[in-house]
């Protein structure tokens, strides 16, 4: 069938083939305007079928005024044979089947055919979705620029060569001039300082090399209104697709930071204010989070603990607690956050505190809560170190030991001492020993230590009676933990006694080392001054050999005895002694004393031979002498508190490595 075809049944067969292909509506009327043929297109663009198209005129797909001016330019060109009509578009209403509406473009024109007919072809093309673009890219513009205009913060829009094409009110109220001065001018007029230029050369690199240096990032710089004043802003720039124009187009976004910058400022200055008192603290302070974790810490604490800031920041607070209270520690911050109202928070803790160095103390810890950033808790524990205060209450112990103990004296046997028959001029010389048991680590505060220490302080008294019949001393009173030994009064500084006091001191030392080694769970310590002087004109005797006792820090090795100058002079030939220092007294003179070693420097005669009778008759006779100053310093004793107050306020006159 297709070999019987002729040429003319082929074109015009291919001419069909292409007009059913066309994506437009085609249409094919006579000179009345009647349908005589229409493609697929039309069908579906308009919603009749072929049948019902055909034959009918073509004013049914187009509003009827469309229709009669339609009718009028077919007959004008057939008449006058108007060329304009044929081949020119235009836009008209059409109508579909359903009769809703939409905008085509019409283009007519003239088909002849074979036997010398005329033809008119028309192609309609649906602008409806051009339309709907159209609105749909309007409505685009209109909220962006209400985006723009709603923005707290000044938007620019510029060009490639950094030309002001628009900008948003909150712009105009930012910088001063109107939307008419923005346009059309560089935007370097809005920056202030020495950026301006930079700007554009930021741009022009970016155009050139494609590098977006500062595009998508933002950079503080300052900025400057129209009045010339200047501020911080915060810059964002960023390319903005668009091929209008084939321009490129750039937007800044500005953000004005004065306000945030002054809040900044102000906040530094409380965190600076913040930071001053902390470190001013005399205390050392840790602030720590819920894991124990050391956040901040002072400068009190590095000196007070040894480790450098960087060491202590990230570290557990444990670091400086002893091993026994590291646990403790974290499970008392647990047990805080779980209590509902944090009732063990702002509690007061005394513990046993370790430095760097391994060394311990006593502290008093205070725990208090805080938020921190974001409402997280922080812990802030206040250290205050009690060591001082420990020896200060130590010392007030031994005041008031020494003052019970003086009291007690004058009644008993320091009445049997002397007699009246010196007269008011003459100096009498003793050696006084003072006496006192401690317990360096509180190792008496257990119930059972309790018990023990009871058993060895009469123990030790019981020694001290022995060693005072065998050296021929006067016990003047025992008392507790402490006890007060005196050698006669003599009209002169003497050897004998003076040498006695010494000796017995080290075997007493000697027997409470003793003690410590066989009870090793209840370790004693002993301190021990003595003194040697005038006691018929200087009544504070007995006071300088408490104040030399009590000067004594604890030591690792159980036993100290501090020393008088006038000591060295007398017997310096029998004992070793360490270097010498001084013991502040009533706050307007000094004691010179040294440390009497616990060695002997050449052997001693163990038959200590007793003095002659003449010598306790002497003794007898001297009681007076000793005693009416003693009742004149025992009735000022209220008054002088022992003279140890101002002694506490100094240092620590004696530690164990000084003399070691």
């Amino acid at each position: 069938q297709n070999r019987n075809m002729s040429m003319e049944d082929y074109t015009d067969s291919h001419k069909l083939g292409l007009i059913e292909s066309s994506l437009d509506a085609i249409f094919q009327i006579n000179n009345s305007g009647t349908i005589l043929l229409v493609n697929k297109a039309a069908v579906e663009q308009f919603g009749w079928n072929r049948d019902e198209l055909i034959g009918q005129n073509i004013s049914m797909i187009v509003k009827k005024e469309q229709a009669q001016k339609h009718d009028e330019q077919i007959k004008r060109y057939l008449l006058n044979r108007e060329k304009h009509v044929m081949g020119f578009r235009r836009q008209l209403p059409a109508r579909r089947k359903d009769g809703s509406e939409f905008t085509i473009d019409l283009g007519l024109s003239k088909v002849e055919g074979g036997n010398g007919q005329v033809f008119f072809c028309g192609c309609a093309r649906d602008l409806s979705f051009n339309d709907t673009e159209e609105r749909r890219l309007s409505e685009m513009e209109d909220l962006t620029l209400g985006l723009l205009e709603s923005s707290l913060d000044p938007i620019f829009l510029i060009n490639d060569h950094g030309i002001i094409r628009l900008v948003n009110q909150a712009a105009v109220g930012q910088f001063g001039w109107s939307k008419e001065e923005f346009l059309n001018q560089n935007i370097s007029m809005i920056i202030g300082g020495r950026h301006g230029p930079r700007h554009d050369e930021c741009i022009e690199h970016f155009l050139q090399t494609g590098i977006k240096c500062e595009m998508g990032k933002k950079r503080e710089l300052l900025a400057k209104r129209k009045d010339g004043s200047e501020f911080v802003i915060e810059l964002g720039l960023s390319e903005v697709k668009c091929t209008y124009n084939f321009e490129r187009r750039f937007c800044g976004f500005v953000r004005d930071l004065t306000r945030q910058k002054e809040d900044e400022a102000r906040i530094q200055q409380k965190e600076a204010f913040t930071n001053n008192l902390v470190e001013a603290s005399f205390d050392a302070m840790f602030a720590i989070n819920r894991k124990g974790l050391i956040q901040q810490v002072n400068g009190a604490a590095i000196k007070q603990f040894g480790w450098s800031k960087e060491e202590f920041l990230g570290s557990n607070i444990s670091i400086i607690m002893k091993s026994k209270d590291n646990e403790n520690h974290d499970r008392y911050i647990e047990r805080c956050l779980q209590t509902e109202k944090n009732k063990m928070i702002k509690v007061q803790r005394e513990l046993e505190a370790k430095r760097k160095d391994g060394s311990t103390f006593p502290i008093l810890l205070g725990l208090n809560e805080v938020q921190g950033p974001g409402g997280t808790p922080i812990f802030v524990s206040f250290i205050q170190d009690l060591s001082d205060q420990k020896k200060v209450n130590s010392l007030e112990r031994s005041k008031a030991a020494a003052e019970a103990l003086l009291r007690s004296s004058v009644t008993d046997d320091l009445m049997k001492f002397g007699s009246d028959d010196y007269g008011d001029d003459e100096l009498l010389i003793a050696t006084v020993l003072y006496a006192e048991i401690v317990a360096p680590n509180d190792s008496l505060g257990a119930s059972n230590a309790s018990i023990d220490a009871t058993v060895t302080f009469q123990e030790i008294h019981d020694e001290i009676e022995r060693l005072v019949e065998k050296y021929d001393l006067k016990k003047i009173r025992s008392k507790g933990n402490c006890c007060m030994i005196s050698s006669a009064a003599v009209s002169e500084f003497e050897e004998t006694g003076c040498l006695h006091v010494c000796q017995l001191a080290c075997e007493l030392i000697k027997a409470l080392r003793k003690h410590n080694q066989k009870v090793y769970w209840s370790q004693l310590d002993m301190r021990i001054g003595i003194i040697t002087g005038p006691v018929s004109k200087d009544q504070s005797l007995w006071i300088d050999a408490v104040n030399l006792a009590s000067s004594i820090n604890f030591s690792a090795v159980a036993g100290t005895i501090v020393v008088n100058r006038a000591i060295i002079d007398l017997v310096g030939q029998n004992f070793i002694f360490g270097r010498s220092s001084s013991v502040p007294v009533d706050g307007k003179r000094d004691i010179d004393c040294c440390i009497l070693k616990n060695e002997v420097n050449k052997p001693l005669s163990n038959d200590i031979s007793r003095r002659e009778s003449s010598h306790t008759d002497e003794g007898e006779k001297i009681t007076g002498r000793i005693l009416r100053p003693l009742n004149k310093f025992v009735k000022s004793l209220s008054a002088s508190s022992l003279n140890l107050d101002t002694k506490i306020e100094s240092e620590p006159l004696f530690a164990a490595r000084k003399f070691g």
